[in-house]
């Protein structure tokens, strides 16, 4: 990747960085309070707390989209690394963790956790990939 390309990987991660947190915004607390609190009521908290965050990863997104039309982010690279990584705006939106949490199925959350830095060191080995291919493409433009 070289180091032009990890500082494109670190830019692009820092911006939905900071959209991560508005996605999350502290509901796992509150949700896993409620739901150790009311276990037989986990699908009506599930689904209020995914819908929130759902609605909070697809304005993330368009704030993405308009960020990369309004403001003309000079680079192919970076813009289409934001675009990647936006991604985990939806991610986050559909973590389940804090409902393992909240029955004290900490197994779950360990393979949970587990699966998301498998995930991650994919996405950044695909980035590796992704970086050649679009040499390719551009060396043809």
């Amino acid at each position: 990747l070289g180091v032009n390309g990890f500082g494109a990987i670190g830019a692009a991660f820092a911006l939905i960085a900071i959209l991560r947190i508005f996605v999350n915004t502290g509901l796992d607390n509150q949700a896993i309070r409620e739901t150790a609190q009311q276990s037989d009521r986990v699908p009506e908290i599930f689904s209020r707390i995914v819908g929130f965050r759902i609605v909070i990863a697809i304005s993330g997104f368009v704030a993405v989209l308009a960020i990369q039309l309004f403001f003309n982010v000079s680079n192919a690279y970076n813009s289409q690394l934001v675009l990647i990584y936006s991604g985990l705006l939806f991610v986050d939106a559909f973590s389940t963790g804090w409902v393992f949490r909240g029955l004290e199925k900490f197994s779950f959350v360990t393979l949970g956790v587990f699966i998301q830095h498998v995930i991650m060191a994919a996405i950044i080995a695909m980035i590796r990939d992704f970086f050649a291919i679009l040499n390719i493409i551009f060396s043809f433009i």
